[in-house]
């Protein structure tokens, strides 16, 4: 025998923490229905750091898959940026059906990967509002073309107790240098991702994850 809940309270952005929990139905004749908890799922499969992804936005659908892998990854927060070289635009009339879409992803994405939190998804923004509204992170980090020197392991050892990052990744082509003199004018540090050349889409999970993997096993 089947049956199906006609009103339930779905997952929300804003709702904080979820619990998983394993129910039991009581039989019941009339139209509720009651459950009895059997188990909590008190695993914490959260990131051990607070991580923002401050990313610019790419062409077609690929910001669904950054946002996809990166919740699966850790991020809890995401910051859509609009560069000097971003080519794709979100008019206000088709920007909440657009952050729908992006929800759904995330939701997917955490129920995937066994997250207990949803990650905010903010509006597209441009770089200099962003530069101005983050002063809450500990360490604000920018990928740049222009930085061969400082890498994430050089950041690793400078901060051993970091509680919360926001990384900046820029588009296909990365950032102006304008845009990185200015981010570095709000105290964020210029880094590379490495010796090779990496897709935007690609180029945020690496740092998220890099990230993530490392507080989580010190």
């Amino acid at each position: 025998m089947s049956c199906a809940v006609k009103s339930v309270t779905r997952l929300k952005f804003g709702m904080g923490r979820v619990t998983p929990i394993r129910l039991k139905s009581n039989p019941s004749k009339k139209k509720d229905v009651t459950c009895r908890i059997l188990t909590r799922c008190t695993r914490d499969t959260e990131a051990s750091i607070h991580i923002g992804l401050a990313q610019a936005l790419p062409k077609g659908k690929k910001f669904e898959e950054i946002i996809r892998k990166n919740t699966e990854i850790g991020v809890q927060e995401f910051l859509p940026l609009i560069t000097e070289r971003t080519e794709i635009r979100y008019p206000s009339h088709k920007w909440r059906g657009v952050h729908e879409r992006w929800k759904r992803v995330a939701i997917s994405a955490m129920k995937q990967s066994g997250r207990t939190i949803l990650p905010d998804i903010h509006p597209p923004q441009p770089v200099s509002d962003i530069l101005t509204s983050t002063q809450n992170y500990e360490l604000k980090l920018i990928a740049s073309a222009f930085e061969h020197d400082v890498t994430i392991r050089d950041v690793l050892h400078a901060y051993p107790d970091l509680t919360s990052v926001l990384i900046c990744i820029g588009p296909e082509g990365g950032f102006t240098e304008a845009e990185v003199t200015q981010a570095k004018s709000h105290d964020f540090r210029a880094i590379t991702l490495g010796k090779r050349r990496l897709r935007t889409e690609t180029a945020g999970a690496v740092a998220a994850g890099i990230f993530a993997g490392y507080y989580d096993n010190p």
